[in-house]
C-alpha cells in the first residue's frame, strides 16, 4: 500500500511534464492496482445470508424483486399504458452527447463528475488516500477539458441556413418525400412533381409547369414555399441543439470550477 502512495505521490509530481494521455493511462493503471490490493477488513459478526429450506410441493416464493412468476398475468391488448411514472425531460430536444446532467453530481460533493472517487473512501465516506483524489480529480478535469472542446466545435457547427442553396433544396425534397413514404429517382422538384402530381392537389386551372416544362409564378411560389418550410423547422432544431450546447458548457464550466477547488483544498493540505 505504501508503495502504490508513493507513485501516486511521483506521478502527481511530474503530471505537468508528461502528456495528459500518458497521464491518464498511468492514473488508470494506479487506480487499478489499488483497488485490487486486500483490505484488512474482519468478517462480518452475522451471517446475513438467507437459509434457504426447498420443500417437497412446497409454493415458491420469490426471493426478490427481479425474480418474476413462470406464469405472469395475461395483460389486456386494449389496456392503456400508463406514462405518469415516466421521467420527464425538460429538454425540448434530446441531446445526442455523453455529457450526464452535472447538476445532480453537484448534490454529490463527494463524487467526482465523470470519474468515480468510490474506490478511495471508507465506511464513513473519507479520503483514503490523497494522492490517490489527487490523481481522481485530475483525471476529471482532464475529461471536463476534452468535454469543453467537444461541446465547443459543437457551438461552431451549430449555425442557422439563411440561403437557399443547392444543398437546401435537396435535403428539403429529400425530407419532404420521405417523411411520406415516397422514392424519386432524383431530390428535385421537378422531379417530384412528375412523379407523385397527387401531393400538389390545387386546383387543375392554376399551371405548376408551362407548356415548355418550366415552372410558372405559382410553381415558383409552391417550390420557395417548400423550401422555406424546411429551413424554418430547420433552423428551429439547430436553435434548441445550440441552447443544450450552452447548458452543456455551463455545467462544464462550473464543474471545472468545483474540481479545481477540490485540488487546491488538497494541495493546501
Amino acid at each position: 500500500m505504501e508503495n502504490v502512495k508513493s507513485l501516486m505521490q511521483s506521478l502527481d509530481s511530474i503530471s505537468n511534464l508528461i502528456p495528459e494521455g500518458t497521464y491518464l493511462e498511468m492514473a488508470n493503471d494506479l487506480k487499478n492496482v489499488h483497488a485490487h490490493i486486500p483490505k484488512d477488513e474482519d468478517p462480518p459478526l452475522v451471517d446475513q445470508r438467507s437459509l434457504r429450506i426447498d420443500i417437497p410441493f412446497m409454493p415458491r416464493v420469490p426471493m426478490s424483486d427481479d425474480e418474476t412468476d413462470e406464469y405472469p398475468e395475461a395483460q389486456d391488448p386494449y389496456d392503456i399504458p400508463d406514462y405518469d411514472d415516466e421521467p420527464y425531460d425538460e429538454r425540448y430536444y434530446p441531446m445526442d452527447s455523453a455529457i450526464p446532467n452535472l447538476t445532480e453530481r453537484f448534490m454529490n460533493p463527494d463524487q467526482g463528475f465523470f470519474v468515480s472517487f468510490g474506490r478511495n473512501r471508507d465506511g464513513t465516506g473519507c479520503i483514503i488516500s490523497t494522492p490517490v483524489e489527487r490523481c481522481l480529480i485530475r483525471q476529471d478535469l482532464i475529461l471536463i477539458s476534452k468535454y469543453g472542446k467537444e461541446c465547443l466545435k459543437k457551438l461552431r457547427e451549430l449555425k442557422p441556413v439563411k440561403n437557399i442553396t443547392g444543398r437546401i433544396k435537396w435535403d428539403a425534397i429529400k425530407s419532404y418525400v420521405n417523411m411520406r413514404g415516397l422514392t424519386i429517382p432524383m431530390f428535385t422538384f421537378d422531379c417530384m412533381y412528375r412523379t407523385h402530381p397527387q401531393l400538389f392537389a390545387y386546383d387543375m386551372r392554376t399551371r405548376m409547369f408551362t407548356r415548355e416544362g418550366q415552372l410558372t409564378r405559382f410553381g415558383k411560389e409552391v417550390e420557395r414555399d417548400l423550401y422555406m418550410e424546411y429551413i424554418e423547422v430547420h433552423n428551429t432544431l439547430i436553435q434548441l441543439k445550440s441552447l443544450d450546447a450552452h447548458t452543456e458548457m455551463n455545467w462544464l464550466i462550473q464543474a471545472e470550477q468545483i474540481s479545481k477547488d477540490r485540488l487546491a483544498e488538497l494541495n493546501g493540505r
